[in-house]
């Protein structure tokens, strides 16, 4: 599966959405896969800002 890049948005791109919607299919198919999922941010601004939005968009 490519990389979702949701970049700086709240909702999921039109593109992002349709991957989403076939990795939901494809975890409810092997129930015993393991998915790591994470949230970056760049270096700019306040670092506890950054690790709040960090984990935000992670959830």
């Amino acid at each position: 599966m490519k990389l979702l890049n949701l970049s700086q948005v709240k909702q999921p791109l039109p593109q992002a959405q349709q991957q989403l919607e076939e990795l939901f299919n494809e975890l409810i198919v092997a129930s015993n896969l393991k998915v790591e999922i994470h949230g970056y941010t760049d270096n700019v601004g306040d670092a506890n800002n950054n690790l709040v939005l960090s984990q935000a968009r992670s959830h």
